[in-house]
């Protein structure tokens, strides 16, 4: 459990700190000089044998919310503290506002010293701190008072931490592991050390981790909680931990470490938006923000898919463009403060961390889709906008589910096929197979001396992002319903048969001898059909059958022919980083001209790039340049 503290400045947050559990929060030299603390603090206390708390102790200081706001994201339960001497003040409020906009919902309302004030006037300040609960999360906290400095009223503090801590039940330690980092450092002897709240899931030592928004792997080499070194760290603790491979100048506050799993980090999501209470200003779409998560504070343009501003006391639905990208998921909390950073306009809870185009018209049911929690209708809707067909690893990080638990789910309704790591609607399964039939028709229709469609070609038409497991499966079905024949790479309709004339199946035989007779050298036009007009129609027919492959103008070539040269220059690239025509002449055991056209086929199919004299393999250059966080 995380305890944390709100509230005014000087209203002795710190002291309270210290006189619960002996620790000195205020580390930097500047909050000693100052008599104030500016950054987070942090300590822990034993409420009874095995029974230990974190503690984040935020600054109070108008000019240091954004570091109140870091130190807020992981508490369970919040001390907001209110000086018996001054009262409800500017800060009191805010820090209030920030609390109840992430969803914290238990805490206990500390009146702290009551030493100098007299009994009437405590009883005044109870009063009023019950008026300002109304309508929060914490309404029902309980309000008990302390003299940090008499120690009147510790020991009834403790005892109720003592009870929130008994009756505090989590499950943030299922899920992916996550924890935005508050602090790096370096450790003499050890190397980078950050620490955290780890706010889901668990980590342990060994574990490779993901660094957001970096897009590098980096490695547990120990983990510290409250001052005793651990095997392991779950949700809702407070962790030190030592990475490996990175210094601290490459990992700072606002960054995540999270599970190897989580691989996205986004610039733009969409929300549920809720104004501040204390907050009189009308938030306008396009107005720039800052916007906290975590412990990341990022600057944010505000947009309403209802062309609508955001209003003093209103909520509403609202996407978010980060002027850099942040790891953030399903369900995380948000807070928002002016450009200025001055005033807490609002907060709210991230609905899909990746803003999904929607038209006009169907924005409300987008928005109200998912605020909700049908996660098997959140994946449709996914699929749906993905070619009717998506990753399970996916689906699990947009949805923020883990796989197995998604599988489970999934599985349960009957109405989606999953193979390996794809997922694709059942009925889209059906849809494809009766919308396969009709393009095999349509092909017969203009190619009727052909055998049959190539089967990427129908993949492709059918959707360009199907993969082939489940292309597979539908073609497999039609095979099984004795509606669809296969021959070889060549799918027809079962009843589709290719009727030629007597000349038309001598010319294609002569076409195809010649071209098994030149082998890698191709053959042209002239030397295929001595330019006769029927000759040539085969010629067209057998290249748009695919049997037959075009490499120029003038020269052909046999496609089984072509596969064996394309698949001999593709094991090269896999013992060298470059091809010649020379070394491709020789491999093919072949003639210059042959291997040149095949290379500059190659190009003009993107399969290879040219650079001087020699062929780079392109999805090889595209990997490479591709930037780390894609990469992950």
């Amino acid at each position: 459990m995380i305890i944390g503290t709100a509230g005014h400045i000087d209203h002795g947050k710190t002291s309270l700190i210290r006189a619960l559990t002996g620790f000195e929060t205020d580390r930097l030299k500047e909050e000693k000089q100052r008599g104030m603390s500016i950054d987070l603090g942090f300590a822990y206390i034993d409420l009874e044998e095995g029974k230990r708390a974190g503690i984040v102790d935020v600054p109070g200081h108008e000019d240091f919310v954004r570091n109140m706001v870091a130190g807020a994201h992981g508490m369970d339960v919040v001390l907001l503290v209110i000086a018996a001497d001054d009262g409800i003040m500017p800060q009191t409020k805010e820090h209030l506002d920030i609390i109840d906009l992430l969803g914290v919902d238990k805490g206990i309302v500390v009146i702290t010293k009551i030493d100098c004030v007299d009994p009437s006037s405590l009883e005044g300040i109870k009063e009023d701190a019950g008026l300002f609960l109304k309508n929060r999360g914490i309404e029902s906290s309980p309000i008990v008072s302390v003299s940090s400095k008499t120690g009147e009223g510790i020991d009834e503090l403790k005892q109720r931490l003592k009870a929130l801590f008994d009756a505090h039940h989590q499950e943030r330690d299922k899920g992916f592991f996550r924890m935005p980092v508050d602090r790096s450092f370096t450790m003499k002897g050890f190397g980078t050390v950050v620490t955290g709240t780890v706010v889901c899931g668990k980590v342990s030592v060994g574990d490779k981790l993901h660094l957001f928004p970096a897009g590098r792997s980096v490695k547990v080499r120990n983990l510290e909680a409250y001052g005793e070194k651990r095997q392991e760290i779950m949700a809702g603790e407070r962790c030190a931990v030592n990475l490996s491979d990175i210094d601290k100048e490459s990992i700072k506050r606002g960054d995540v470490i999270s599970s190897v799993q989580l691989t996205k980090a986004t610039d733009r999501f969409d929300a549920k938006l809720k104004a501040a209470s204390f907050n009189n200003k009308t938030l306008n779409p396009g107005e720039k923000v800052h916007l906290h998560t975590g412990t990341a504070d990022v600057i944010a343009s505000f947009y309403s898919p209802f062309a609508e501003g955001l209003r003093p006391k209103a909520e509403g639905y609202a996407s978010f463009a980060l002027e850099k990208p942040i790891h953030i998921m399903r369900g995380d909390k948000f807070v928002i403060r002016d450009y200025s950073a001055q005033r807490t306009i609002g907060g709210g809870v991230v609905l899909n961390p990746f803003s999904l185009k929607v038209r006009k018209k169907e924005r409300l049911d987008y928005f109200k889709l998912w605020e909700g929690n049908e996660i098997t209708r959140l994946t449709e809707d996914l699929i749906g906008r993905g070619d009717n067909c998506a990753g399970l690893s996916s689906l699990s990080e947009n949805l923020n589910i883990e796989p197995d638990l998604l599988l489970s789910k999934l599985k349960e309704t009957g109405e989606f096929r999953i193979t390996g790591d794809g997922v694709v609607l059942e009925k889209f399964i059906k849809e494809a197979q009766e919308e396969a039939l009709q393009l095999l028709e349509v092909f017969h229709n203009n190619n009727k001396t052909s055998s049959g469609m190539e089967a990427e070609t129908l993949r492709q038409k059918l959707s360009p992002s199907l993969s082939t497991t489940f292309f597979k499966e539908i073609i497999d079905n039609l095979l099984a319903q004795g509606s669809v024949k296969k021959e070889g790479e060549r799918l027809a309709l079962k009843r589709h048969g290719i009727v030629l004339s007597r000349e038309e199946q001598t010319a294609r035989k002569e076409i195809q001898s010649l071209l098994i007779e030149k082998g890698y050298q191709a053959a042209s036009d002239a030397v295929l059909t001595g330019n006769d007009r029927k000759k040539r129609a085969c010629l067209q027919a057998l290249v748009k059958e695919g049997a037959v492959v075009q490499l120029s103008k003038e020269n052909y070539i046999s496609s089984q022919l072509f596969q064996k040269a394309k698949n001999l220059a593709l094991s090269h690239f896999e013992r060298s980083s470059t091809i010649d025509v020379i070394e491709f002449k020789n491999i093919l055991g072949t003639g210059r001209k042959g291997a040149i056209l095949l290379l500059e086929y190659f190009d003009k199919i993107h399969l290879t790039v040219r650079r001087g004299d020699e062929r780079l393999l392109l999805s090889r250059l595209k990997e490479e340049s591709r930037p780390a966080q894609a990469k992950a």
